[in-house]
């Protein structure tokens, strides 16, 4: 019996046959040991196999398994780092943008907002930017571009400051709130000073100094005022006007100035002008003496013929609306003294017209200085309480009717 060292470093093997590594009996082969450098498996082994116990072992029952290097833990963890950034700037994108179409906080206080006329919804979405009801102008025009939405009508909007998009894109969708209008009502007959009194009565935003600075201004256009003039005196046009709530008094003004012009365009003032030999200014002054005169609408043809005739014959025109004009009375009975009034529109003393209208015209008064009725008077008289008067071609007659009316009280 010899001595043999254990392959395994186990210390001493009898060779005998009795021990259970005898290797020289050619029963166990000797493994091969593992290359330097290098970790070894043994594989096609059942889990009851000792990790030596092989019969006809060779080295291709052996594989490699590398190692990782350091460079490539370090690329692994930068990729997750890497990943880990781009998921959290994703994330915080994704907030930011869902607080601008969301965000934080109640809605604040209602707000009127004009979208113009032809307004885009770049536009627009600047404007609710400026608002501050939307938080971010170019995020709400994507909104809308993504929703589909648009475009959007003109007109006044009211909107919630700090309002989710979503809410902004209701409101403009439902289209403008439909205007609110104040309604005002000018009798014909009216001076400009009563004209002024009037809007400022009945439109509770008026004041009476701002209505006057607006009809002095010279702002008010209109085709029929001589070089030189400026009062608008008979030349607003007297009807019942709707206006938009925000409007002023001068738009106020030139809406009337417009319609006097439509009227009288419409009923050919300015080809009767020129017919006539007149200025449509001149016209529109005889209109408003017809208007003050005469209390029918029916007789103003005749006695604006009455006009056309003393004029004609030289003749002063003697109304005394104009003389009422003169010294402001304007239904209070005329004295002596003021039928003496040394003044352009005291028709009794001065020939020709006065040098202004007296009052706003009517559509009636227009059209019979423009058409009036033909006939050969040259005077006229009231006749009973309607208001009808007496025409005639003769004094006398007209003399004999006057005294009649003073005896009844007409006069």
């Amino acid at each position: 019996m010899s001595n043999t060292s254990d392959p395994r470093g186990n210390g001493p093997s009898h060779d005998d046959g009795s021990g259970p590594a005898d290797y020289g009996r050619g029963r166990y082969p000797e493994p091969t040991p593992p290359r330097a450098g290098t970790r070894t498996a043994l594989v096609d082994a059942t889990p009851d196999e000792a990790f030596w116990d092989y019969e006809d072992y060779d080295e291709r029952d052996w594989v490699r398994i590398p190692r990782p290097s350091g460079v490539g833990r370090r690329i692994a963890a930068a990729g997750l780092l890497l990943a880990l950034l781009i998921v959290g700037i994703v994330g915080y994108a994704g907030f930011w943008v869902y607080r601008q179409v969301n965000p934080a906080g109640d809605p604040g206080p209602e707000i009127e907002i004009a979208v113009p006329a032809g307004a885009t919804t770049a536009e627009i979405a600047v404007i609710l930017d400026e608002n501050a009801v939307v938080s971010n102008g170019r995020i709400f025009q994507e909104y809308v571009r993504i929703r589909d939405a648009g475009p959007f009508q003109a007109g006044d909007y009211t909107f919630a400051e700090n309002s989710p998009m979503g809410d902004a894109l209701e409101v403009l969708a439902a289209g403008p709130a439909e205007p609110e209008f104040f309604q005002v009502t000018i009798p014909e007959g009216l001076t400009v000073e009563q004209i002024a009194a009037q809007l400022a009565e009945q439109v509770p935003d008026f004041e009476l100094a701002d209505v006057q600075a607006a009809m002095t201004s010279g702002q008010v256009q209109t085709p029929f005022l001589p070089e030189g003039q400026t009062s608008l005196e008979g030349l607003l046009f007297p009807d019942t006007y709707q206006f938009e709530e925000g409007a002023t008094p001068l738009d106020v003004l030139n809406r009337m100035s417009q319609e006097m012009v439509s009227v009288a365009t419409e009923l050919g003032l300015e080809e009767a002008a020129a017919t006539y030999g007149y200025t449509p200014y001149e016209l529109l002054i005889m209109a408003s003496m017809l208007e003050r005169e005469v209390r029918l609408p029916e007789e103003h043809g005749m006695v604006a013929r009455v006009l056309y005739n003393r004029i004609g014959a030289q003749m002063t025109l003697g109304i005394d609306a104009t003389v009422r004009y003169a010294v402001d009375k304007p239904n209070e009975p005329l004295t002596v003294e003021d039928l003496d009034v040394d003044s352009p529109y005291n028709t009794r003393k001065y020939q020709g017209l006065p040098p202004t209208p007296i009052a706003v015209p009517s559509r009636s008064a227009i059209a019979a200085v423009i058409s009036p009725t033909e006939g050969p008077w040259l005077f006229y008289v009231l006749a009973d309480e309607e208001g009808h008067h007496f025409f005639t071609d003769s004094y006398d007659e007209f003399l004999r009717q006057r005294d009649i009316s003073r005896e009844a009280g007409l006069l």
